[in-house]
C-alpha cells in the first residue's frame, strides 16, 4: 500500500463514522483555495453593478465570504468539521444572496445544489439530508415570496403552480440524488479504504513477523556457528595447554578405574611415555598408602548424593606415586569429579604436579625447626618470643622453671611481671624492638611469678616474616640475681680486703708509737710516788694507751693480723655461757633466747674471739631496741653439697656449723647493710661508738675461715 493511502486511512475520521479527512481536508483546501481565486474576480467584475444598483449588502456578502474563505484557509487550528460546516453554510449564503437580489434565478439555484452535494461529500450522509431539507425551505419561501410579488419581476413569474412544483421537486430530487449518492460513495469509499488498509496492515504485519522470524534464524545459526567455532578453538586451545603444560593432566574414566588421557608431561614426572601410562593401572602407580587413600576418596564421591555436593569441591591429595625406573616421588594432585544427566561420577579430571623439592625443603624445614625448637628447650636461659604488640606466642621451659608462668598461662596475652621503677625503661626498649633495632646485655629487674624480684640481663632480636617486616621479637632473659650478689660480695670482700690491709698497716705503726710513749710511761709512774700530784696524769696516760691498745687489737682482727688460738669449741657452750653474761649487762626488758641443736658438731676457733663475736653481736641488738624486745641465738648443723643448685656459690661444699643471730629490732635499711662490715662506719651519734663492732665480727669470722650470710 502507498504512502497516501495510508495517509488517507490513518487520518479517518468523519461524522457517521464514514469519509476520509485526508482527501475531505483536500477537496475543502481547493474549494477554499478556488474561492478566493475566483472571488475576487467575480467581486471587481460585479462592482460597477453593485455600485449602479447600489447593492451593498451583495458588496458586504461578497466580501465577508471571501474573507472567511481566507480565514479558512490559513487557521489550521480550527477543526476540520468547523472549517467544513462554516465553507458549506457559505455557499448556501452565496446561493441565497444571489435569490435574494437577482431572483430565482439558476444562478443562485446552482450553488444551492452545489451546497447539497459537497455537504454530503464534506460531512456524510446526515449533512446532505440536513442540506436538501434547507434547499426544500428555501426553495418553498421563495416560490412563496415570488407569487406575491415580493421579489418583484422575475424570469420565472407567470408561470402555473403546477409547473412550479415540478420544477421545484425535479430539481430537490436532482439535488438529493446527486448529493446521497456523493456522500455514499465516500462512506463506500472509506469502507475500501479501510478493509484495504486493514488487509495492508496485517500483511504488513505478516511481512515484520517473518522478516523478524528470518532475523532471528539468521542470529541463531550465527551463534551456533559461533559457538561451535569458538568451542573448536577452545577445545584446541585447551588440548595445547594440557599437552605443553609443566604439570600432568589426566583423564580417569570411572567407575572401571582406566585411563582415557594422560597429558605428555607424565614422561618428566614419572618416565612413562603417554602410551605407556595410558595403560597402566592404579595399582601400578601409587604406592599402597596412596592407593589406599585415592579410593576412599572416589569411593566416597561416587557414594554422595549429587545434589548435596557442592559443585566447586575438588579435593587436593599429596600422594607417593611410582616412577618407571622403581623409585618414588611426592606429588599433588588436584581432582574434579565430572557428573552425567543421571547425577552419577562418569570421569575423574586430575591435575599432578610433583611436590617433590617441596616436600624434601618442608622436611629440611621441619628438621631445622625441630632443631632449633630443641636448642630453645634445652637452653638455661629463660627465651620469649613475643609478636608486635607485646603479646607471648612461645615460651620456653627455663622461663617456667625461673618465673613460675607456663605458655598455656600465657599464650596470647602480656606477661605482668614489669617493676614499676623499670617501666619507663622497658617501654623505651619495646618502641626500639618496633623499630626493628636489637639490643644486647641490658640489665634491669622482672617480678616471678610468686611475687620474687630477679636480677636480669636481658637481649632482644627482632624476627621478620616471609617478606622482611618486623613481625616480634625474640626476648632471653639471664637470671643474674646470683651473679649480683656474687659480684656484690666480692666487691665487698676487695673493700673489707683494702680497708683491712690499711688498717693493718697503721694499726702496726700506731702500736709501736704506743708502746714507746707507754714505756716512758711506766718508768716515769716508777719514779713517782701515789702522792705526786703528776702520778693521776701519768695514770690517766696510762689508761688512754690501754683504751688505744685495745682499737689497735680491734683493728688487727679486722685486718686479720690478730694471732688466734683456735682449738675444738662447743659452739652451743660458748652462746649458753656468754649469753648469762649478756643477761647481767643489757636491760631487763629485752629477752634472750637461745636455741642449740642437740647434736651440734664441733668447731675449730678461738673462744676468746667466739665469745667477742656473740658479745658484739648482742650489743648491736641491744642499742636496735631501746624499748625492748627479743634477741635469739640458734645453733644448728648445716651441710653444703656440691652442684649447680647450691644457695651460696662462694661456699665450697661440706659440713657447717652455723650460728644465727636475730632480734626485734628496728632494723637497717638496704644502703646501711651494704655498709656495715666497714670498718668506723657507724649509725650512733657522735661519742657512742667506734664503728669497729661489726668490722671486728668480720675479721674474726674470715680470719676463721667462716661466712658470713
Amino acid at each position: 500500500m502507498t504512502n497516501w493511502v495510508k495517509d488517507i486511512v490513518t487520518s479517518a475520521v468523519a461524522p457517521g463514522g464514514t469519509g476520509s479527512l485526508y482527501w475531505r481536508e483536500r477537496t475543502l483546501k481547493i474549494l477554499l483555495v478556488a474561492g478566493l481565486s475566483l472571488g475576487l474576480p467575480a467581486i471587481v467584475s460585479s462592482l460597477f453593478l453593485i455600485v449602479q444598483e447600489r447593492l451593498w449588502g451583495l458588496l458586504i456578502l461578497d466580501v465577508t465570504m471571501f474573507l472567511s474563505c481566507f480565514i479558512m484557509l490559513l487557521v489550521r487550528r480550527l477543526k476540520y468539521g468547523f472549517r467544513a460546516a462554516v465553507s458549506t453554510l457559505m455557499m448556501y449564503g452565496l446561493g441565497l444572496s444571489i435569490i435574494c437580489y437577482l431572483g430565482p434565478v439558476i444562478g443562485g439555484l446552482a450553488w444551492l445544489f452545489a451546497f447539497a452535494v459537497l455537504a454530503g461529500a464534506l460531512l456524510g450522509v446526515r449533512a446532505a439530508l440536513a442540506a436538501l431539507t434547507l434547499n426544500g425551505l428555501t426553495l418553498a419561501l421563495v416560490w412563496l415570496l415570488t407569487t406575491t410579488g415580493r421579489f418583484g419581476a422575475s424570469s420565472v413569474a407567470g408561470l402555473s403552480l403546477a409547473l412550479d412544483v415540478a420544477n421545484g421537486a425535479n430539481f430537490l430530487f436532482m439535488n438529493a440524488v446527486a448529493a446521497i449518492a456523493v456522500a455514499l460513495l465516500v462512506r463506500k469509499l472509506d469502507a475500501t479504504i479501510l478493509k484495504e488498509m486493514e488487509t495492508s496492515e496485517k500483511l504488513d504485519q505478516e511481512r515484520r513477523e517473518l522478516v523478524k522470524t528470518n532475523i532471528q534464524l539468521n542470529r541463531e545459526v550465527e551463534v551456533r556457528k559461533n559457538t561451535e567455532t569458538a568451542l573448536r578453538r577452545s577445545e584446541e586451545t585447551y588440548r595445547l595447554l594440557a599437552d605443553n603444560v609443566h604439570d600432568n593432566i589426566w583423564v580417569l574414566s570411572l567407575p572401571d578405574p582406566r585411563f582415557t588421557y594422560v597429558s605428555p608431561s607424565v614422561e618428566r614426572i614419572l618416565g612413562y611415555t603417554v602410551e605407556e601410562a595410558e595403560a597402566l593401572s592404579l595399582e601400578d602407580i601409587l604406592t599402597p598408602a596412596s592407593l589406599d587413600l585415592t579410593m576412599k576418596v572416589i569411593g566416597r564421591e561416587m557414594a554422595e548424593d549429587s545434589r548435596a555436593r557442592s559443585p566447586n569441591r575438588s579435593p587436593t591429595l599429596e600422594l607417593e606415586e611410582y616412577r618407571r625406573d622403581g623409585t618414588t616421588v611426592w606429588v599433588e594432585v588436584t581432582t574434579t569429579f565430572v557428573r552425567g544427566a543421571d547425577g552419577r561420577v562418569k570421569e575423574l579430571i586430575g591435575v599432578t604436579r610433583d611436590i617433590t623439592p617441596r616436600k624434601e625443603a618442608e622436611a629440611a624445614l621441619k628438621e631445622s625447626q625441630e632443631k632449633y625448637h630443641s636448642i630453645l628447650e634445652s637452653s638455661p636461659d629463660p627465651v620469649v618470643q613475643y609478636d608486635m604488640e607485646g603479646r607471648v606466642i612461645y615460651v620456653n621451659p627455663a622461663f617456667t622453671r625461673v618465673f613460675g608462668w607456663t605458655l598455656e598461662e600465657l599464650a596470647g596475652h602480656q606477661i605482668e611481671f614489669v617493676p614499676s621503677e623499670a617501666r619507663s625503661e622497658n617501654r623505651q626498649r619495646f618502641e626500639q624492638i618496633k623499630r626493628g633495632e636489637s639490643f644486647y646485655g641490658f640489665e634491669t629487674r622482672r617480678h616471678t611469678k610468686a611475687g620474687r624480684l630477679l636480677d636480669i640481663s636481658m637481649s632482644a632480636a627482632v624476627w621478620r616474616d616471609r617478606d622482611g617486616t618486623p613481625a616480634g621479637s625474640v626476648i632471653t632473659l639471664r637470671d643474674i640475681t646470683e651473679q649480683k650478689r656474687m659480684e656484690a660480695q666480692l666487691q665487698h670482700a676487695r673493700k673489707m680486703e683494702a680497708v683491712g690491709t690499711l688498717a693493718g698497716g697503721v694499726a702496726h705503726d700506731f702500736n709501736n708509737t704506743l708502746q714507746a710513749i707507754s714505756g716512758y710511761v711506766q718508768l716515769l709512774l716508777l719514779k713517782k710516788g701515789a702522792d705526786d700530784p703528776d702520778h693521776e696524769y701519768l695514770f690517766a696516760i696510762d689508761q688512754a694507751i690501754r683504751r688505744a691498745t685495745g682499737l689497735i687489737n680491734q683493728l688487727l682482727t679486722v685486718s686479720r693480723k690478730m694471732e688466734s688460738k683456735p682449738e675444738p669449741v662447743d659452739l652451743g657452750q660458748v652462746v649458753a655461757e656468754v649469753s648469762k653474761l649478756l643477761e647481767r649487762t643489757i636491760p631487763r626488758m629485752i629477752r634472750i633466747e637461745v636455741d642449740n641443736a642437740g647434736d651440734l658438731g664441733p668447731v675449730n676457733a678461738d673462744p676468746t674471739q667466739l665469745e667477742q663475736i656473740i658479745l658484739n653481736l648482742g650489743g648491736n641488738a641491744r642499742d636496735a631496741m631501746p624499748d625492748g624486745g627479743q634477741l635469739t641465738f640458734t645453733t644448728r648443723n648445716l651441710t653444703i653439697t656440691d652442684g649447680p643448685a647450691r644457695p651460696h656459690a662462694e661456699i665450697e661444699a661440706g659440713e657447717y656449723v652455723v650460728l644465727e643471730v636475730s632480734d626485734t629490732g628496728h632494723g637497717m635499711d638496704e644502703e646501711t647493710v651494704h655498709h656495715i662490715f666497714e670498718p668506723f662506719f657507724t649509725t650512733k651519734g657522735i661519742g657512742r661508738g667506734t664503728g669497729l663492732g661489726l668490722a671486728t665480727v668480720y675479721g674474726i669470722v674470715r680470719n676463721h675461715g667462716g661466712h658470713i650470710i
